[in-house]
């Protein structure tokens, strides 16, 4: 089976807390022997630049201001700029940047063959490593997918949306090339309104986490900006992400299901659904 990838955290970028830079404490400063000179005139106050540097300190870790292509949703009308900005990237076959309820992903056309090869490049990935596909609806697995078996369909009912992804095979119909796939598709409806709400008008986006091969997912947008930067041409603003766990993958596509890697959803909660139908799953992570 061709690992699955997903925009959690990849097989090949782990899951594991970023090191925080350890930070030498600063020297003590001596008092001085005499009373300052008090200044004849008032002090200009620094700039906005020189006053971060000095809240910061020389051994403080900087935070990156964002870039132009960090839109922000704070407000209705920013999220209306920001989703449209989207949208009009991902059909012009651009790659953007978007939050979910697990990590930030960097998504494309699924059904744009070069904007997925694009996608790949951006992660410093060849094709044995497809990225799944996030859909706004439990309704559009059906289009996608050959066969759901109805050990999968309660799945999703339980948890979907959420950190659930499902190996299933895809339609053979499908003209799309996510890489080496083996005639299957990896499907994720994400709890997250704002994501949900650009693929309703994107369709179906191919997606993995924003992060480069090896590094730590992003959980905001500007982790997002520094790591992928140029290779994407839009991110939106959808605050830390919430999760921060990835997704729990199944291989739906045989007689019982088989789970390739444990995220958010334990093996137990999940089998706890399908228990009462007869069915269980069997650990292959």
């Amino acid at each position: 089976m061709t690992p699955v990838t997903d925009p959690d955290v990849p097989q090949d970028d782990p899951a594991t807390d970023p090191v925080i830079p350890t930070v030498s404490p600063a020297e003590p400063v001596e008092e001085p022997a005499t009373e300052p000179i008090e200044p004849t005139t008032s002090p200009v106050a620094p700039t906005t630049p020189d006053l971060v540097k000095a809240q910061q300190g020389p051994d403080m870790v900087k935070t990156p201001a964002p870039s132009a292509r960090v839109r922000s949703t704070a407000t209705d009308e920013e999220r209306e700029e920001a989703v449209s900005a989207a949208t009009v990237a991902i059909r012009s076959g651009a790659l953007v940047v978007l939050p979910t309820d697990t990590v930030y992903g960097v998504g494309a056309d699924a059904f744009d063959p070069a904007a997925v090869r694009g996608l790949l490049q951006a992660k410093g990935r060849g094709r044995d490593m497809p990225p799944p596909v996030l859909i706004s609806s439990a309704v559009t697995a059906d289009a996608l997918a050959r066969t759901i078996p109805g050990y999968a369909r309660a799945l999703m009912d339980a948890f979907w949306p959420g950190p659930l992804t499902l190996v299933l095979q895809q339609q053979t119909s499908l003209q799309w090339d996510l890489g080496d796939t083996r005639g299957t598709v990896a499907l994720r409806m994400p709890d997250h309104a704002l994501a949900r709400e650009i693929l309703e008008r994107t369709g179906p986006l191919a997606v993995s986490s924003a992060n480069l091969t090896g590094r730590p997912a992003a959980v905001t947008a500007v982790e997002a900006d520094v790591m992928l930067g140029d290779a994407v041409e839009v991110i939106v603003d959808g605050g830390t992400s919430p999760g921060g766990q990835a997704s729990t993958i199944v291989d739906v596509t045989g007689d019982q299901g088989r789970v390739l890697r444990v995220g958010a959803l334990s093996i137990a909660r999940l089998n706890e659904v399908l228990e009462p139908l007869g069915a269980t799953l069997v650990d292959k992570g």
